[in-house]
Parts: structure tokens; C-alpha cells; sequence
């Protein structure tokens, strides 16, 4: 009787726990949800908190799993939450199964657009290179995307070794008609391209640039801008701790996690209340250049549900590629452990986004992304 007992009283004390813990995880999920929507300027912990949503992600449906198996009214709790950040939810894991796909009749309006941050044409220390010739360079010219906006372009006008080979540039003027190189960034297109002149502050980009195209696409014109952010610029201790620190066969202990939040977290926050300057930089250049139909991409260095990107939606009309397109996750980044989505297409006006995909080449720290859309679908 006693062994009885005993055995109801662990189940019950079981149970709580189960519940406080999905109420906590529950908790967490909606605040790193919503966090979004606050300004970091005003709360700095709200860009950490944003950041942090893919583990509260992973952490909700696992309890989601095991309420199921322990007791189901618990799932109740996660259910609900689920359903509140139900927008935020599907921004970060969209799930458009089997995705979309041009149809015939559409076709002769289709193009493909690339954003892709090269890491200087060079290898970022991920993966070195396997060929003898640039593996960035040759991965563009193998996809063939009608655009394709380069972040970090700079060592093509600096005598850099690079494994550029002169073929490769043959190739790149032979695929493409229209090419611009400038400090920060390249640009092909097979489209008729003119460069938009800003007059604008981008000198207030301290940390980071913006340029922008004029493209007449198959009778639409499209401008093109393209952006690289202010990124944290954490130094290689700062990522090698960050790297212990959630590396799993790694022994972790609290000096560790304290060291790394010391080192990391007010960089972090800085620079995150830095970029939001410069997406409202941003908006003003969409209002003033960027036309009816705009494709807005490249490195944000900010990720899914970042305050930024809700700024362009608001204020400048623009919409997210890969929510309506997408299915899962989706990881732009690729070094030092921060697997996230720092590469964004945004776009308004006569345009039909239809599939954005990611590219696996880990040459660079970051991978390419394509995006196919339908020119003149309104």
C-alpha cells in the first residue's frame, strides 16, 4: 500500500513539472514570437530575444511530444501557444509542401535572382575550396540565374589570389551582358541594367552598404536593390566561445555560458540597435527610388522575425519571399555554430514570387540563395 502510495505521489509531482515546464517553454515562445515588434532602441533585449526563437521552437514541440505521451491536457498549453504565434510560427517554418513550380504559361515571364555574400571571393576557413579555380565564382556560373547580387565582391578590384581564372571572367561577360563591380558589391544581369544613382545617407552606414539597379524585365521595370548590413564583426575568440559553448560533446559549465554572454551579448545588442537605423535608411530609399516593383535581397545580418524586417513591411509595403513560397526551416548562414536566416528577399508591386531555394556550397560563410518570380502578375 505504502509502494502506492509512494508511486501516486511521483506521478502527481511528474505531472506538475511536465506542466510547469510546458508552461515555461510556452512562455518563452511567445515572448521570443512578439519580440519582433519592439524596437531594440527602446528594449535592447528584444534582438536577443528574436534570435533565440528557433530553440524555443524546438524546445515547445518536443514538450509538445511529450505532453502527448505523459498526459495529453497538458498539450492543451502548447496547442494554444502554437495558434497565438501562428504568423510568426509559419514565417520561420513555412509549409508550402512540394513548394510551387513555374507553369507553362508562365514561362516566357520567369526569372531567377541570386543573392549571394561571397566572404571576398575567398574561403571562409568553413570549407576550403576543392577546385583550382573560384568555387564561388564557379558556382554562379554553373546555376546561370538571370541576376545575380554579390556581397563582399571587393577583391575583384583588388589584386587578391582568389583562383579567379581567366576563363571564369571570359565565362561571367559571355553569361551576362550587364556587369557592375564596385567596393562592396557586383552585380550581373541578362537583363538591360542601369545603376540607381542614391542620393542618399549611405555614409550612415558605418557598418555595411546598400546599391541598387533599374532592370527592364520583359517590358516591367524592376529595381533591384541589394544590401549587406551591419554585421556583429565578433572577433575569432568571441566565435570560438560561442562555438564551445554549443558544440554537444563539449563540457560545458556556467563560467563558460557567463564568459560567452559577456563577450557576445552586448556586441550583439549594439549592433542590432544599430542596423535599425539602417533599415530605416532602408525605407527611405524604397520610398524615394524604389519604385512599384522592387526585389529587395541580400545579407541583413538580422534574422526570421527581426524588428528590421517588420519595418519594410509596414512602412514600405514590402513582402517576404520565403513564407509564401518556402517549406521548413531555412539556414543562410553556415559558420562558427550561428545557424540562422540572414539572407532575405523581400519584394512589392507586378511581381509572383514562386520558389526560393538555398544553394550548398560552404566555401563562404554563407550559402546562396535563389529566388524565381513571374514578372507583370498582378
Amino acid at each position: 500500500m505504502r509502494f502506492h502510495t509512494h508511486r501516486n505521489i511521483l506521478l502527481r509531482a511528474l505531472t506538475v513539472a511536465v506542466v510547469c515546464l510546458t508552461a515555461a517553454i510556452s512562455a518563452g515562445y511567445l515572448v521570443s514570437a512578439y519580440s519582433g515588434n519592439i524596437d531594440p532602441q527602446r528594449f535592447r533585449w528584444a534582438s536577443v530575444a528574436v534570435l533565440s526563437f528557433p530553440l524555443w521552437f524546438v524546445a515547445l514541440f518536443a514538450m509538445l511530444v511529450i505532453d502527448l505521451i505523459w498526459w495529453r491536457r497538458t498539450a492543451v498549453i502548447a496547442v494554444l501557444t502554437i495558434i497565438a504565434c501562428l504568423p510568426q510560427t509559419l514565417n520561420f517554418c513555412p509549409l508550402h509542401i512540394g513548394g510551387k513550380t513555374v507553369e507553362d504559361a508562365d514561362k516566357p515571364r520567369a526569372f531567377t535572382i541570386m543573392t549571394y555574400n561571397v566572404c571576398h571571393f575567398s574561403s571562409s576557413g568553413n570549407v576550403p575550396s576543392k577546385l583550382d579555380v573560384n568555387e564561388q565564382l564557379d558556382y554562379i556560373l554553373r546555376r546561370r540565374p538571370d541576376i545575380v547580387c554579390v556581397q563582399e565582391a571587393m577583391c575583384l578590384l583588388r589584386n587578391r589570389d582568389t583562383k579567379i581564372s581567366n576563363a571564369q571572367i571570359d565565362s561571367l561577360h559571355s553569361i551576362y551582358p550587364y556587369v557592375f563591380i564596385g567596393e562592396e558589391f557586383a552585380f550581373f544581369s541578362k537583363f538591360d541594367a542601369e545603376p540607381i544613382p542614391f542620393k542618399f545617407p549611405v555614409k550612415d552606414f558605418t557598418s555595411g552598404n546598400v546599391s541598387g539597379w533599374r532592370l527592364d524585365v520583359f517590358g516591367e521595370t524592376v529595381n533591384v536593390i541589394t544590401v549587406h548590413l551591419a554585421s556583429f564583426q565578433f572577433k575569432e575568440a568571441e566565435k570560438e566561445k560561442f562555438k564551445e559553448i554549443t558544440t554537444p560533446d563539449k563540457d560545458i559549465d556556467k563560467k563558460m555560458i557567463k564568459d560567452a554572454g559577456k563577450a557576445i551579448l552586448p556586441k550583439f545588442m549594439r549592433i542590432s540597435q544599430e542596423r535599425v537605423g539602417q533599415f530605416e535608411i532602408l525605407n527611405g530609399i524604397l520610398r524615394k527610388y524604389g519604385g512599384p516593383n522592387t526585389i529587395l535581397c541580400g545579407d541583413f545580418n538580422d534574422p526570421v522575425g527581426c524588428y528590421g524586417l517588420h519595418l519594410l513591411e509596414s512602412e514600405s509595403d514590402m513582402r517576404q519571399v520565403y513564407p509564401e513560397v518556402g517549406f521548413g526551416p531555412m539556414v543562410t548562414f553556415n559558420a562558427n555554430h550561428f545557424f540562422v536566416r540572414i539572407d532575405h528577399f523581400l519584394y512589392r508591386g507586378a511581381l509572383k514570387p514562386v520558389s526560393m531555394r538555398r544553394g550548398s556550397i560552404k566555401v563562404s560563410d554563407h550559402y546562396p540563395v535563389e529566388a524565381t518570380f513571374i514578372a507583370g502578375e498582378r
